[in-house]
């Protein structure tokens, strides 16, 4: 007889292993850059461009539904039914978050930190019942001599302990090794640094009122007394104080700007030019950032925008969960007759013409029946009605299964 799962079962074998120990989102380490600006994880978040892309990688993929089957004879699926243990780990974690949460921390930490980390809990059968998110800046990986994987996370006491074997989810992005993915923010450190640079920069021009650094020269020698008048009369125009004051230059004196400006420095082409190497580093188009200076070669319509940022920067991630999933968390005797997946349509968004297109000829090459094209792309009850749940072809809609018993026309009476 299965035993039900309590919550208090996470301490039998060890327990729950303090998932919220350790540092927040500031790293232990700066990246170093060529701009010379101070940059660690927390300080790269600050950055729109990052912050975004991280974002619409994890809500959008997050967003998606994860559903679970049955393997039937043949390669068929079933819908696994809600009470599964299976169906219970995809749609509630734990007992603090949701389904859709938690692999938005886990996508999340993918698409910044390369790596994503979650504890399974087993209960006493074995059977993992509950996940809960690490924070990836906090968990180390070394390999052991016996060639397994050795996790290494803040304990209760702060200190670094090994972590029980096996108990680690572990989601890797892009990897040269197989052990660990590339965390994009310290790859992208050049690209960070100049846009903090030229922000920074931008703030401190803004902040001194928007007058550039300059010095004052004259042909005369001045006395000391009256390098204090000046300096005091004057420093408004060096450091944005009194900024609606109109200063007069007696004596010969000259005022020469020794900063550069904004526009000679070209500031908005190199934010522009910082936006689009990050967005590059992260795979995210730029429409998806709020930039649309430059347009999209992937086509106008939503649709195929859809598409390719689904094809080249979202299915790898989604690849990545399901195949891990499939592995580390269903029970061993079930991998093969249970498989969860996530499904993709809802990101293929079509007009009200193309839609109504692609579901007449769903219908009308029995593809799909009234009722599945109603339910999966229309978002409508279905019609109680047999006729609705049959699949016909275009030969005046005939049930398939009637196609080739069609009786042949009666032959009129020659009498």
């Amino acid at each position: 007889m299965a035993i039900q799962w309590r919550p208090w079962m996470r301490w039998i074998g060890g327990g729950l292993w303090n998932p919220d120990k350790g540092r927040q989102q500031a790293g232990p380490e700066t990246y170093a850059n060529n701009a010379g600006q101070p940059m660690n994880d927390a300080l790269a978040l600050q950055i729109s461009a990052v912050f975004r892309c991280i974002r619409i990688i994890a809500e959008t993929a997050a967003s998606l539904p994860m559903h679970s089957y049955k393997v039937l004879a043949g390669g068929d699926r079933a819908p696994l039914e809600d009470s599964h243990p299976v169906n219970r780990l995809i749609y509630e974690p734990n007992e603090e978050m949701q389904g859709d949460e938690i692999r938005e921390s886990l996508f999340g930490q993918m698409a910044g930190w390369g790596n994503g980390y979650a504890q399974s809990v087993p209960q006493s059968e074995g059977k993992i019942v509950e996940l809960w998110p690490y924070k990836p800046d906090a968990m180390r990986v070394d390999r052991r001599e016996d060639r397994t994987l050795k996790y290494t996370y803040p304990g209760m006491s702060g200190t670094p302990d090994e972590l029980p074997k096996g108990r680690v989810f572990h989601l890797r992005g892009f990897s040269l090794d197989g052990v660990m993915g590339l965390s994009p923010l310290t790859m992208a450190r050049q690209a960070l640094g100049m846009s903090v640079a030229a922000r920074d920069y931008g703030a401190r021009f803004f902040a001194n009122g928007g007058r550039p650094a300059g010095i004052l020269s004259s042909d005369n020698t001045l006395t000391d007394k009256q390098r204090e008048q000046l300096r005091a009369e004057l420093s408004g125009i060096a450091d944005g104080s009194n900024g609606k004051n109109f200063y007069t230059l007696e004596r010969g004196l000259k005022y020469s700007a020794i900063t550069v400006s904004p526009e000679d420095m070209q500031m908005l082409q190199t934010q522009a030019f910082s936006i689009a190497e990050i967005a590059r580093f992260f795979g995210v188009p730029l429409f998806l950032l709020m930039e649309t200076e430059k347009s999209t070669s992937w086509g106008s319509g939503i649709e195929q925008q859809n598409i390719g940022f689904l094809t080249y920067t979202l299915r790898p991630y989604l690849t990545r969960m399901v195949g891990t999933w499939n592995r580390r968390l269903i029970p061993k005797e079930d991998r093969g007759k249970i498989i969860v997946d996530i499904d993709e349509s809802p990101l293929m968004t079509m007009d009200s013409a193309a839609l109504k297109e692609f579901a007449s000829t769903l219908v009308n090459n029995g593809l799909s029946s009234r009722n599945d094209v109603r339910v999966k792309y229309l978002k409508l009850p279905r019609v109680p009605d047999k006729n609705m749940n049959a699949y016909t072809v275009q030969t005046a809609l005939t049930p398939i299964e009637a196609l080739g018993r069609i009786p042949a026309p009666t032959q009129p009476n020659p009498g």
